[in-house]
């Protein structure tokens, strides 16, 4: 135990990332009466076949005004009794329809990375992705 006397004041990358070969290596440099170091590992960065879950899979929503002008039909309600409004689906769906793909990237609307827990998109995550549509942003 360092208490309050421990001072994260350097950091250092011990491997080579450039091929992402091996796991990357973090070491903290600490300032205590010990000076004693912790090190983190940190694993590969999986290839993009094994992405395919968290990029094709993702869940997209797109913001209502860029929804209807590119043509998609709103799936996803908020729950403010006006029923759905923003257009819900996979990215690869989205990707799958050319012409609504490219419609969207012309949207030039900023993005929210939605991140949840190993039970998915769910309870309040659902309801935090309708709120942020609402406010014009695209959710992935």
């Amino acid at each position: 135990h360092f208490g309050s006397r421990l001072h994260v004041f350097s950091s250092s990358i011990v491997g080579h990332m450039a091929d992402n070969a091996a796991p990357f290596k973090l070491r903290l440099l600490k300032h205590s009466a010990e000076n004693a170091t912790a090190e983190m590992v940190i694993p590969t960065i999986p290839s993009a076949d094994a992405l395919y879950a968290a990029t094709e899979q993702a869940f997209v929503a797109i913001p209502e005004r860029c929804a209807l002008h590119c043509g998609l039909h709103a799936t996803l309600a908020d729950n403010d009794g006006r029923g759905a409004r923003h257009w819900l689906g996979r990215a690869a769906a989205l990707l799958a329809r050319p012409r609504a793909s490219s419609c969207v990237k012309r949207c030039r609307i900023r993005w929210v990375l939605m991140c949840h827990g190993s039970s998915g998109l769910t309870f309040a995550s659902w309801r935090w992705v309708s709120k942020v549509a609402a406010l014009g942003y695209g959710v992935v």
